[in-house]
């Protein structure tokens, strides 16, 4: 760039070496460059790259924040700065413990001693949870080599031998052990209230177990566990969206969790009143997003119920309150849980009387029906009977033909459960090989998928989003997968774009990955795409359809290899490249409708449409409808392409497709599709009329006179001209 610093250099190149003012002023005229070079980098990335050209000392405190916007970045940094100058002038406490589970809550107040051996044991001192037996402080333990949470040596890649078991949510990075001693010591300075929870692992220990009991917030029921590893108690804030409290702002709270990642809190439900086993306490609790249970229970409320008895191996407390004596046992079906695999066995379960506790349920697809074990109906009408009226509008004793569409299978539950005409079940046994799991790639093919560049574009590569750890576990499970089928191969390459999680319809995870880089530099591809309007007309007298969805369409069609470098992608584990065309690529679209025109270019308009994925075969009588379903299925067979079972349809006198509903009187609307117009609440801007009217604009065809009667609305659309009563 003629003898100028590239501005990508530049930038990596900023790191505070002075004052954070003037790191500040420096960041910003490299940013300001940057920005100038590629105007697609976000705000994140800005943030990321200020904190990592942080002082150590400032750049954990800043993290700890969790900074959204970029000026609060330069907020939190100078704050910090300003509190270590200001902590700089004051003698400093030498003496620190090694870790923050040292500090006893309530010197005064008995606490409960750790017994493994399961027996009572009557105590009188505070309990002490510090793995540092030996007693030695924090220089001690750094010059010695030791680790900061057990006895044994500290060395890149160490982990205690011990392992804990985390429960709570976390979307901080890991740190290493360098890293925490660091973050420790600016807690200090800044003087933040610290709350440390571990959560015992019995399968590490089989001796050491927690207690789950059944409890009530008000009306509200709960699972609260007795955690002797957390310093505090704590609440979800789920729970108290649902019951009344007295909620308090704070000094913000670091919470310490088991695998060193660190929360804050700033919220106390004070003298929050909850009950378990009938017995009724009070508590100020901090709020915390807790996954697992609705209430922690920590050591502080323990300290605060006096002397007690305490059976960890048998699950009982016990204690007085007041002159009442308490015991509190946990319950054997609390300590056990079921893994439920079928909805049957759900509502088997649930007609007992079970109950389920923080559960989070998702549905999963259903797989399909092998095509072997399909029985045919027990009552078939010829076809002529069919009633065309929408079955919804019909009780079910009314809906008198096998072709027509059941309730049953409208349901996502049992996708596969739909009737199949017998003559139509012979020809899908017949091509039953279509809707198989491919077992190797698909073949190659003349529109193998491209990703042409403008010219003078440079490598899209990105870093990995941050991902909680269920996110983190799917996308393991997820590329695990595609590795196996062959979708994806481990692949170095310049270029690297992010991955997200989409949740689909039937509950399970599809990971996609965030091509809008990629798309931005791509030659756009101007191959027509079909309107649905005019796909629509072609149906004019045809009384029997049938749709095929086809299995994960677009990983039917292979990545050209002099272009597979470009979808690569990075996940938090590993860099990949596609051997198949991904979702997400601007032209995706186009190279799929090349492919199925291609494919079915001598039945498209006479019995067959085709958008995208989705082919609906059209007739005019049952017969017809035979072999126009075997002509389509061979097709499909001869160029290998597979269809999903469970997402077909066959022989029905009305069918959904594309969003409208479709017989033999003609498109009908889809009630599912219009039914976010019918909830419509009134707007109160004009931004909000016009999204309805842009909405219902859609299907003005379904409506005679719509332009007279949305007359009054588009008006309203004038400016300074809005007004609704």
């Amino acid at each position: 760039m003629n003898g100028m610093k590239h501005p990508v250099d530049e930038f990596k190149r900023i790191h505070q070496t002075g004052r954070v003012d003037e790191y500040i002023k420096r960041f910003d005229k490299a940013r300001a460059r940057l920005m100038n070079f590629n105007p697609a980098l976000n705000e994140e990335f800005f943030i990321a790259g200020f904190i990592s050209g942080l002082r150590e000392e400032l750049r954990y405190t800043v993290e700890l924040h969790n900074p959204k916007r970029l000026h609060e970045a330069f907020n939190y940094a100078t704050k910090v700065e300003l509190s270590n100058d200001s902590q700089n002038r004051r003698p400093k406490v030498m003496n620190k413990p090694s870790n923050p589970q040292n500090y006893p809550l309530h010197k005064k107040k008995p606490a409960v001693e750790r017994k493994d051996d399961g027996g009572y044991n009557q105590l009188s001192k505070p309990w002490q949870t510090n793995n540092n037996s030996k007693g030695t402080t924090y220089e001690q333990r750094r010059a010695l080599g030791l680790c900061h949470h057990c006895d044994e040596k500290y060395f890149p890649g160490h982990k205690c031998g011990v392992k804990l078991l985390n429960a709570l949510k976390g979307t901080q990075e890991e740190e290493s052990a360098g890293e925490e001693s660091e973050f420790e010591e600016v807690e200090e300075e800044l003087q933040v209230e610290q709350a440390v929870v571990t959560m015992f692992n019995s399968k590490t220990n089989p001796k050491v177990k927690v207690m789950k009991f059944k409890g009530q917030i008000g009306t509200v029921p709960v699972c609260a566990l007795l955690n002797r590893g957390s310093t505090h108690s704590f609440v979800n804030p789920n729970v108290l969206q649902e019951v009344e409290c007295n909620l308090i702002q704070t000094a913000p709270m670091v919470v310490t969790v088991a695998n060193g990642d660190r929360m804050v809190t700033d919220l106390q439900c004070e003298a929050l009143q909850f009950s378990i086993q009938g017995h009724t306490f009070e508590k100020d609790v901090r709020v915390l997003d807790v996954t697992g249970y609705d209430m922690i229970l920590g050591l502080d409320w323990l300290t605060s119920l006096g002397p007690m008895q305490v059976d960890w191996g048998a699950g009982r407390i016990a204690f007085k309150q007041g002159d009442k004596d308490v015991q509190l046992q946990v319950r054997e079906e609390m300590a056990k849980i079921k893994f439920i695999k079928e909805d049957v066995d759900l509502e088997k379960e649930m007609r007992k009387g079970s109950e389920v506790l923080m559960a989070q349920i998702f549905s999963t697809e259903v797989e399909e029906r092998a095509l072997s074990r399909m029985q045919p109906v027990s009552r078939v009408y010829p076809f002529s009977q069919v009633n065309p009226a929408p079955p919804r509008v019909h009780p079910p004793s009314q809906a008198h033909s096998a072709l027509q569409l059941h309730p049953e299978s409208q349901t996502e539950m049992q996708p596969e459960s739909k009737p199949v005409h017998p003559e139509l079940s012979a020809v899908l046994e017949q091509h039953k090989a279509v809707f198989e799991e491919p077992t190797a790639l698909p073949p190659r093919r003349t529109v193998d998928h491209v990703v042409p560049l403008l010219p003078d574009s440079k490598p899209v590569n990105q870093r990995p989003y941050r991902y909680s750890y269920f996110q983190k576990v799917e996308i393991e499970k997820i590329v695990t997968e595609l590795l196996k089928n062959q979708l994806i191969q481990p692949f170095s390459s310049p270029f690297a774009s992010p991955v997200l999680l989409v949740k689909q319809k039937y509950g399970s995870w599809r990971m996609c990955i965030d091509y809008r880089q990629l798309n931005s530099i791509t030659v756009k591809n101007k191959y027509p795409i079909p309107v649905i309007d005019d796909l629509l007309d072609e149906l004019k007298g045809a009384r029997v359809f049938s749709k095929i969805d086809l299995r994960s369409g677009y990983h039917q069609i292979r990545m050209k290899d002099e272009d597979r470098y470009k979808t690569a992608f990075r996940t938090h584990e590993g860099h990949y490249e596609f051997n198949v065309m991904p979702f997400g690529l601007t032209n995706a679209p186009a190279t799929f409708q090349a492919l199925m025109n291609g494919v079915f270019k001598p039945y498209l308009r006479k019995f067959l449409l085709v958008f995208f994925d989705d082919i609906l075969v059209y007739s005019q009588s049952i017969e017809e409808h035979k072999e126009h379903l075997s002509l389509t299925l061979e097709l499909l067979s001869k160029n290998q392409l597979f269809a999903k079972m469970s997402k077909c349809e066959f022989g029905l006198g009305e069918i959904e497709y594309l969003g409208h509903i479709i017989s033999h009187n003609g498109v009908a609307t889809d009630p599912k599709k219009i039914e976010a117009m019918c909830n419509w609440p009134s707007p109160r801007t004009v931004k909000e009329l016009r999204g309805f009217v842009g909405l219902t604009g859609y299907y003005r065809k379904f409506v005679k006179n719509y332009g007279i009667i949305a007359k009054p609305l588009t008006d309203q659309l004038r400016k300074n001209s809005f007004k609704w009563d």
